[in-house]
């Protein structure tokens, strides 16, 4: 019988590689908090959220051991758990018409950080200070699509529409994949060994509608 050993094992073999501490011996630490809809006025309607409050950097909920639980809804409430990145990284939409309880779910834990590049390098470099990325870190790159959007609108594929718009309203989601596409192809980045753009770089699109559900699209840029 083959033994096979996981990160923490490989860790922890000689030479020594330190865990990170949401890894392995951090401190478990309560949270706990409560929401109360007034009796009148301005109530959360569907679409709103509620903040819970700020977990230390890091940190990574032991599902397994929260709860959520609520008072009976409105008809068609439903309620999801998640943070700034993902609406419902911990709960998807889930019916709370009566009074109930739910256990967060812990397969869509991802570790979150905010990056960018510095001008003519396509290196990504952290900028708040969250400890260095690795490998399968969820990176938010700000200047990333800007540049990109920049690129689309010198070849004029944003048209000629006056006024202020958000991205999604107006850049179409076509052209700046691809663009980004021949990007990462010609940098040479992202590749798997010597095939031209074999492999790529993974991209992972997440579409969240507005029941909650969610519905992934993996893709590959290069």
């Amino acid at each position: 019988m083959a033994n096979f050993s996981a990160a923490q094992a490989i860790n922890q073999a000689s030479p020594l590689i330190k865990s990170r501490v949401d890894q392995s011996h951090g401190r478990i630490r309560l949270f706990e908090s409560l929401y109360a809809a007034p009796a009148s006025g301005t109530a959360p309607a569907i679409a709103d959220k509620i903040i819970w409050g700020t977990l230390p950097l890091g940190a990574v909920l032991l599902t397994h051991l929260a709860q959520m639980a609520w008072n009976t809804g409105t008809a068609s409430c439903t309620l999801n758990l998640g943070d700034s990145c993902v609406a419902a990284k911990h709960l998807a939409a889930t019916a709370i018409t009566t009074t109930g309880t739910a256990t967060p779910s812990v397969a869509t834990l991802i570790k979150t950080c905010v990056a960018d590049v510095e001008s003519g390098s396509f290196i990504l470099s952290n900028i708040k200070g969250m400890g260095a990325l690795t490998v399968g870190d969820l990176v938010t790159g700000t200047g990333i699509p800007a540049a990109l959007g920049a690129a689309l609108m010198q070849r004029g594929t944003l048209g000629e529409t006056p006024g202020v718009y958000p991205p999604e309203a107006i850049v179409p989601v076509d052209d700046i994949l691809n663009l980004a596409s021949i990007v990462v192809s010609a940098l040479g980045i992202g590749h798997d060994g010597a095939g031209n753009g074999a492999g790529g770089i993974p991209l992972t699109i997440e579409h969240t509608s507005p029941d909650g559900t969610t519905e992934i699209i993996p893709m590959a840029l290069g």
